[in-house]
């Protein structure tokens, strides 16, 4: 299945969603990209018509937010759909919550936070995850997870 970016604006016309940035639907996200490129979207195109900025501003602005949003959930999507196997790091640290149920299901919520950590892309919480489980015995292992959200 085709993954793509386009762009998503020209004189009249503006895209969200799947129609901007199609996906294989393996980890079934596009509605949430559809919601929030609709929102980024529309305050756009506010800015556009207020005047805050120049519209061709606003919507190359909005393109920017977009591709930097959706790059990690572009990157993994593509990864899940080859059936790509896991890198040792991570099977490691499932290995290291298998038994634990509320640490494997922190583990989870961090690997799977669709929500940037401030300057990290997203990757800051996984690093903070990683980092505790790598550094912890198993019959000890407490995950604290630092979020930047």
């Amino acid at each position: 299945m085709p993954n793509f970016y386009r762009k998503p604006f020209g004189p009249g016309w503006a895209l969200a969603g799947d129609a901007g940035l199609h996906k294989d639907p393996c980890l079934a996200l596009g509605i949430c990209d559809a919601l929030r490129d609709v929102e980024w979207l529309a305050s756009a195109i506010a800015d556009g018509l207020s005047g805050v900025r120049p519209m061709q501003a606003a919507l190359a602005a909005y393109e920017l937010r977009r591709n930097e949003a959706s790059s990690r959930d572009y990157d993994d999507n593509i990864t899940m759909a080859r059936f790509t196997p896991f890198r040792p790091e991570v099977l490691g640290l499932r290995a290291a919550v298998r038994n634990q149920p509320q640490q494997a299901t922190a583990f989870t919520k961090a690997v799977q936070s669709r929500e940037p950590s401030a300057g990290h892309g997203g990757s800051g919480v996984y690093c903070t995850v990683a980092f505790r489980i790598c550094h912890a015995s198993p019959s000890r292992l407490r995950l604290k997870i630092h979020s930047r959200f």
